[in-house]
């Protein structure tokens, strides 16, 4: 397999990003909560960064795997926005009702149960083969709206954190 230029920045972008997430997660300090959230967003980037692993390996090998690797950046903003307010807030705390937020990450998940993961191995290529750039199915249209949104939302209210905190 040879790669290209942008293929290795990806891959350097991957390392880079897991050595991080594994320093923060083994390191002890008393922003732990902070290390941890930080780890996990890093995580989350690093198998959105990776299109050579995924796209060679997980998505021709295991489909359901790679669709669900592929959502998991529904979770990313949320993670970056519980970090922001874990450094701002020195008595940040997780909570239950924190998990809200992964409510469109299950979302899109479920959505994609009767026309993704219910298919047998064939069906779920062929689905993979039939969504191209010009010819996208409605729920994965759903999933890139929720996304961008999801972007949206989650800046500004980052942005009214960090100003109320200058404030």
């Amino acid at each position: 397999m040879e790669l290209d230029l942008i293929e290795l920045i990806s891959l350097l972008i991957v390392f880079i990003s897991l050595l991080l997430a594994v320093f923060l997660l083994t390191s002890r300090s008393e922003n732990y909560v902070s290390n941890i959230l930080l780890a996990a967003f890093l995580i989350i980037s690093a198998e959105d960064s990776d299109s050579v692993i995924i796209g060679n390996f997980v998505y021709p090998n295991f489909p359901a795997l790679g669709m669900l690797i592929n959502s998991t950046v529904l979770l990313k903003i949320p993670l970056l926005y519980f970090y922001i307010l874990s450094v701002i807030y020195s008595n940040f705390r997780l909570k239950w009702k924190h998990l809200l937020h992964a409510i469109p990450f299950l979302a899109v998940n479920i959505l994609f149960i009767p026309v993704f993961y219910s298919l047998d191995f064939d069906g779920k290529m062929a689905y993979l083969e039939v969504n191209t750039l010009s010819n996208r199915q409605p729920e994965i249209l759903i999933d890139y709206i929720v996304v961008h949104i999801q972007v949206v939302v989650y800046l500004v209210a980052s942005f009214i954190v960090v100003n109320r905190y200058r404030r």
